[in-house]
């Protein structure tokens, strides 16, 4: 299902009642193999959409270096993980 964003000249893709769509039909014909390229701490990894808000639906972009940092925050303050950790 495709809907209208009030001529902004882009689409709101979202997923039928038989959970398809465009997306999940592109994912299916893709490649088995990934080639892997270099990113930085900068670049984006993630893109994510709270939830529980009640007004206008937000998006949150997480680059690696977010990442990163919220892994070594659960892994190593909050769960005392150490190189020595197996």
């Amino acid at each position: 299902m495709i809907a209208a964003t009030g001529g902004l000249g882009a689409r709101v893709e979202t997923l039928g009642p038989d959970g398809q769509c465009r997306l999940t039909d592109a994912a299916g014909k893709g490649q088995p193999e990934f080639e892997t390229v270099g990113a930085s701490d900068d670049d984006l990894a993630a893109f994510s959409t709270p939830r529980g808000t009640t007004g206008r639906s937000t998006g949150a972009r997480l680059t690696h270096d977010n990442l990163a940092s919220e892994f070594r925050s659960r892994c190593v303050d909050y769960w005392r993980f150490t190189d020595q950790t197996s």
